[in-house]
């Protein structure tokens, strides 16, 4: 079972311990989507539910039934960041899956995800024109940028900031 994409990350009430075990380890989310027959969403399971159906005696081929967490916390796609983050933190929760108007799952939101700094459009042109010639010797064999400062070269500095 490969389950790397949101559409495979998908179980039916009948799948097995093994099928969500499987499932979970293929992906980086930790969490699987249970759907009925309509997909729609039934529940979601997660390494911690799997772990306690373990402890409680169910075994790699019972079914996940009884380890489904009915009724997750979802949100709509046009919750804004700001709201997703509140429910998020206010209910203790690290994925909150995306539902459209007929309860399927479009989308995940992951904490790791909507909590890493976002990427900054800022572009940065680094002025090296000229021959170098106050830098010499330096410079004879060496472009400006490559010259080393402090045990390595300026454009890894300037890359690292």
């Amino acid at each position: 079972m490969n389950c790397k994409s949101l559409s495979d990350r998908k179980l039916t009430p009948t799948s097995t311990m093994q099928e969500a075990i499987e499932c979970i380890e293929s992906n980086s989310m930790k969490i699987v989507f249970v759907l009925d027959t309509h997909s729609k969403l039934v529940g979601s399971i997660t390494d911690g539910d799997i772990r306690r159906g373990l402890l409680n005696g169910l075994d790699m081929n019972s079914s996940i039934e009884s380890i489904i967490h009915k009724g997750p916390f979802v949100v709509p796609p046009t919750l804004g960041r700001d709201s997703v983050l509140q429910i998020m933190q206010a209910n203790d929760v690290y994925q909150l899956p995306i539902v459209d108007e007929d309860r399927r799952v479009v989308g995940l939101h992951l904490w790791d995800k909507i909590m890493a700094p976002s990427q900054r459009p800022n572009l940065m042109v680094i002025m090296v024109g000229g021959q170098g010639i106050r830098l010499r010797p330096q410079t004879e064999n060496c472009p400006k940028p490559l010259l080393p400062v402090g045990g390595k070269p300026m454009l890894e500095h300037v890359k690292q900031a």
